[in-house]
């Protein structure tokens, strides 16, 4: 990447008058990434060196509110500018990989500095020779769907001192690593409560088990998702009614879901499919109204939001899968549920701890589904870096929607309005000859995957329901066309440049 297009000065409106200078900055207009950490430089020592280091993800905006410096940017090509900053008007944006250096700070400099990621030590290139070593040689010549290796190597060592800090504690079943992450994935999704369980599956079943549904119930679902979430409302006797999803978006909407309700309906089951969260308010709306519960399928949206609530505090109550290729992964089968509802919690906890609170002593049938405490501590080891690995996610996703966007015969997923809106656990695409460019990237070592390949109600599995798959068209199509492309916390913008310059050399083909 080159030089000029690593960095940018952008004018900050000012207003200056016999009070002072007034600089307004608008986070979501003006800064061209969402803002997750604030700092600023002041009483700096000109005599020493500051700022001379390099970011490998974190994009950044600086600001010289008052004095003045000297910032030198050095791309991994040789190219070299200096931008004097002596003006609270003049923001400017550094994206990574880029060397910095600030010289010549006056006495009263103050720097404001606008990150897009939390502080990561692991983030920092601080020795110039390093930098220069790390320029990606040659070309990529294979991109896996998704390297769970690499994935959990991006953790170290903080993971592996998780996990054996459960092994030297004796303690494998349930105890504080459980309930530490409890605590925190509440807090995090902004829910009252949160429950353990042994997996995603499980937390639907029993949120649906602790509100008493059953046989002679219905429960919405989407058409267009993982047989999971069908089967979970099997497992308690109730039957499943899809609805088709909303086509800009591949989430079920209010207006998908209410002709759908009957006098029979007690659960809207939303997901937040690929990682967008779920228009939820008119749902809630729509479900408060009825008297109905709705549960989140949050096994996607780990960390989503929209407007201002995050995926686990939309619903009355939400089922999470860490899964290990989820955004936020176990070390194997692990789940949650959250809740702003004490009972709900409580009879969670109760019916997947044998129906018991005290030992020996069953209230109720339950059934055995905890989270394991490695697991809990392996969570909590990544869950401090989710929000920065989303934030990549989406830089990611918007080097495809940038470098696809004009290709005819190729269906990109639509942008949110709000980046927040979306964590992209995967970046699916729709083309009619899914198999030819399946077969194309294969050959240019690049890994896709089928999410989903069979639709639930094309399964043989629901045979006996009676489903015509000619009521769905809309979810039929997006399970015959659907690819998904690499995307995760760790692919690199080279390795997605290598996905694009091979999706496009394929339609070029066809074209020809």
């Amino acid at each position: 990447m080159k030089l000029e297009t690593q960095h940018q000065v952008i004018a900050l409106p000012k207003r200056a008058d016999p009070r002072g200078i007034l600089v307004p900055i608008e986070l979501t207009s003006q800064v061209p990434f969402t803002v997750q950490r604030v700092y600023f430089i002041t009483k700096a020592d000109p005599a020493l060196p500051r700022g001379f280091h390099a970011h490998r993800r974190t994009r950044e905006a600086m600001v010289c509110v008052s004095g003045s410096c000297d910032l030198r940017l050095r791309s991994r090509d040789g190219a070299q500018t200096s931008i004097e900053m002596d003006d609270p008007g003049r923001m400017v944006i550094i994206e990574p990989g880029l060397w910095r250096e600030m010289h010549n700070i006056t006495e009263d400099a103050v720097i404001l500095v606008l990150a897009s990621l939390p502080y990561d030590e692991g983030d920092y290139i601080r020795d110039q020779t390093s930098f220069d070593m790390e320029q990606p040689k040659g070309v990529v010549t294979a991109v896996s769907s998704l390297d769970l290796k690499r994935e959990n190597a991006a953790f170290e060592p903080a993971l592996s001192a998780a996990v054996q800090r459960v092994v030297e504690s004796g303690w494998y079943v349930g105890g504080p690593e459980v309930k530490e992450f409890e605590e925190r994935w509440a807090a995090f999704c902004g829910a009252r409560h949160a429950v353990g369980v042994g997996n995603g599956l499980d937390a639907m079943e029993l949120v649906l088990r602790a509100w008493g549904v059953g046989p002679g119930d219905e429960v919405i679902v989407p058409a267009n998702t993982y047989i999971a979430t069908w089967l979970a409302v099997d497992a308690v006797g109730a039957r499943v009614v899809p609805v088709e999803p909303d086509p800009a978006t591949f989430n079920i909407s209010a207006p998908t879901i209410e002709p759908a309700l009957t006098n029979r309906t007690k659960v809207v089951l939303g997901v937040h499919l690929y990682g967008r969260s779920l228009d939820h308010a008119p749902i809630r709306r729509l479900c408060d109204e009825r008297g109905i519960k709705f549960l989140e399928d949050g096994a996607q949206g780990h960390g989503a939001s929209k407007d201002g609530v995050r995926v686990g505090a939309q619903g009355h109550a939400a089922a999470f899968s860490f899964y290990p290729t989820k955004n936020l992964g176990a070390l194997g089968d692990a789940g949650a549920i959250t809740t702003d509802d004490p009972a709900t919690a409580e009879s969670v906890a109760l019916l997947g701890n044998y129906g018991s609170k005290v030992k020996y002593v069953n209230d109720v049938k339950g059934r055995n589904s905890r989270l394991d405490a490695i697991h809990a501590a392996a969570l909590l080891a990544k869950l401090p870096r989710l929000d920065s690995g989303s934030e990549h996610r989406r830089i990611l996703a918007g080097r495809y929607q940038q470098k696809l966007g004009k290709i005819e015969g190729l269906e990109l997923p639509a942008a949110p309005l709000s980046a927040e809106e979306h964590v992209w656990h995967t970046y699916v695409v729709r083309c009619a000859d899914r198999l030819g460019l399946q077969t194309h990237l294969q050959r240019q070592g690049i890994q896709t995957l089928i999410h989903y390949p069979i639709a639930p109600f094309d399964q043989q599995a629901y045979a006996d329901y009676g489903l015509d798959p000619a009521n769905f068209p809309i979810s039929r199509s997006i399970h015959k066309n659907c690819l998904s492309l690499p995307i995760s916390a760790t692919h690199t913008e080279l390795e997605i440049d290598h996905v694009c310059d091979a999706i496009s050399d394929f339609f070029a083909q066809e074209q020809a």
